[in-house]
């Protein structure tokens, strides 16, 4: 449940709501001026024109709070009087949506904070309204139900060791969706119009017609099949423009005289089940040697942009930013690994591993284009797979004892499917080292001799080789990414049951400037192109001064979230016990 509000900016609201249905004059009601001996002075007057249907419900209650007449005239400056004047409960929840401009965000809570008693439906948001003829708009918490079921069998023998299981992962959104993306008010399908004519053989029943004109239709210029768009002819095309009218893209409509969305196009969320087997095997087949592998699917729940916000679409002409989607499905995620480990000199593990990562319904920003009755931003599962494969090599070299040394070098070599989406970054190298060296001290304790650390350095090394990234628009790389950190501690021991440890850490050693983000017009942190390219001269040369507007939009573009942390010293104390 949510409810937040814009404080600052409802006093723009509450300006923008007082007196505006009293703004014009009485024209037809002129106020002649006389003087106090009756004589005409020359001078009309006009008194302010009360217009009821343009009066705001804010405006209704402030005058009855004020205790000023309903229906008067009287001009109210809305400044002059103190915070605690105002509530929320005097807007109502239309005025506060502001037609997709919202000064309020809320669910599971009713436009003026209180929390809701019950469930809402969909109708109840288009439909429900107040004792004053205002609609309520309410909108219901997120109740998603998530339901598992898991088993595993263990099995141990001399020389292995096996894991088998299976897990179903159930998911409801509990909420409603749109039956078809593309469509916020009910069309036609081919099997149900036959007034205009036959349908080419390809198009099947349940293909969506499109028109000449979608209030007055005599002709089809096309059909859509989910995705997929069609012309009159039957032909793909890869452009739906092309079937726009004057007036833009024309679904043959359930209702042409429809004006507002309600909740005809929304269906209830379906359950999604996941069937998620895993598996795991260690074999030591030869001295010093041992096979392993392993399988396992995983489902991850959609984000925050799965909630249903209905005002999102009653409102989505006027919608400037991405909508929600309650139609997204889990994604799923499948790892398969298969590796050898390999011991030398009782000091020395080296593994090897090849590694299997397979994302399906993965949730990518999603343009639909020509939708109606406009198009829209918003989140949508894919139906491509992300494939990734690893090539994983470690070695490791430990030796105890007064002088210990812990090293270890790590190194992924990653491929990427021909097929695979390309909407995630992608580094080809990624490699980690570490060196770790401490003293240690014999000490018995609880006539038990152990080691204790007095001292210890730590190196760290991370290094990536150049990220690949694509969108639908851009496609860019960020340079090598690599750092260097340095750690010194030192323990102190009171009694045999406390300790304390001082260190000192340096991040970054050598102050690398490593790269985030960059522009992807020009592949640069600190430059997006537009100061010099040669589009923007004109609107740059008419700034109220233009150099000072250059300096400042230089400044604005190197923005430091686009860069890694530099050069930073860490101190620090660490107890235990």
């Amino acid at each position: 449940m949510v409810c937040r509000i814009k404080p600052v900016d409802l006093w723009y609201l509450a300006r923008t709501e007082t007196n505006k249905h009293i703004s014009e004059l009485d024209f037809l009601n002129p106020v002649p001026i006389y003087d106090i001996n009756g004589t005409y002075q020359g001078i009309i007057d006009y008194n302010r024109l009360y217009d009821p249907s343009s009066q705001s419900f804010f405006d209704f209650n402030l005058r009855k709070k004020l205790g000023l007449a309903i229906n008067g005239t009287e001009w109210i400056d809305i400044d002059s009087y103190a915070p605690e004047t105002f509530s929320l409960d005097m807007f109502s929840a239309d005025e506060l949506l502001n037609n997709g401009k919202s000064y309020i965000e809320y669910a599971g809570y009713d436009y003026t904070g209180k929390k809701l008693g019950s469930q809402p439906s969909l109708d109840d948001f288009f439909n429900q309204k107040d004792v004053y003829g205002n609609n309520t708009r309410v909108i219901g918490a997120f109740n998603p139900i998530y339901r598992t079921a898991y088993i595993q069998y263990t099995f141990t023998g001399k020389k292995i060791n096996a894991q088998i299981g299976v897990r179903g992962d159930f998911y409801n959104a509990n909420q409603m969706k749109l039956k078809d993306p593309y469509l916020l008010y009910e069309a036609r399908t081919a099997k149900t119009v036959t007034n205009l004519g036959g349908h080419p053989d390809n198009i099947g029943e349940n293909y969506v017609v499109y028109v000449n004109d979608a209030h007055n239709p005599t002709s089809i210029v096309g059909y859509r099949d989910l995705g997929n768009w069609y012309n009159a002819a039957g032909t793909k095309i890869e452009d739906p423009a092309l079937l726009e009218t004057p007036s833009g893209i024309a679904p043959y409509l359930l209702n042409p005289h429809q004006t507002q969305i309600n909740s005809s196009p929304f269906e209830i969320y379906k359950t999604v089940f996941n069937f998620l087997p895993s598996f795991s095997i260690n074999y030591d087949f030869f001295p010093k040697y041992q096979l392993f592998g392993s399988y396992q699917a995983n489902t991850q729940n959609p984000n925050r942009y799965c909630q249903l916000r209905p005002d999102q679409y009653f409102f989505i002409e006027n919608q400037d930013y991405i909508l929600n989607n309650p139609a997204l499905k889990p994604e799923k995620v499948v790892k398969a690994k298969i590796g050898v480990k390999r011991m030398f000199f009782s000091s020395f593990l080296a593994v090897a591993s090849f590694n299997y990562i397979n994302i399906e319904n993965k949730v990518l920003l999603k343009y639909y284009y020509e939708a109606y009755p406009c198009s829209y931003y918003t989140y949508a599962n894919t139906n491509k797979n992300f494939v990734r494969n690893t090539l994983d090599f470690s070695i490791k070299y430990y030796k105890p004892g007064e002088k210990e040394i812990n090293i270890g070098i790590y190194y992924s070599l990653l491929f990427k499917s021909k097929d695979s989406i390309h909407f995630t970054p992608f580094t080809k190298h990624i490699a980690n080292s570490f060196i770790n060296y401490r003293f240690n001290k014999k000490v018995i304790i609880d006539n038990q001799i152990i080691q204790r650390p007095v001292f210890g350095i730590s190196l760290i090394h991370h290094f990536r080789s150049k990220t690949d990234y694509s969108d639908y628009l851009y496609e860019y790389e960020l340079p090598i990414f690599q750092y260097f950190d340095v750690k010194i501690e030192k323990p102190f021991y009171f009694g045999k049951n406390f300790s304390t440890s001082a260190f000192v850490m340096v991040q970054n050693i050598f102050n690398t400037k490593n790269i985030f983000s960059v522009y992807p017009n020009t592949n640069k942190p600190d430059n997006d192109g537009f100061l010099n390219a040669p589009g923007s001269q004109a609107l740059i040369q008419q700034q109220t001064n233009e150099q000072s507007f250059r300096d400042l939009y230089a400044v604005n573009m190197n923005n430091p979230n686009f860069y890694d942390t530099p050069r930073m010293l860490i101190f620090g104390i660490r107890f235990g016990l």
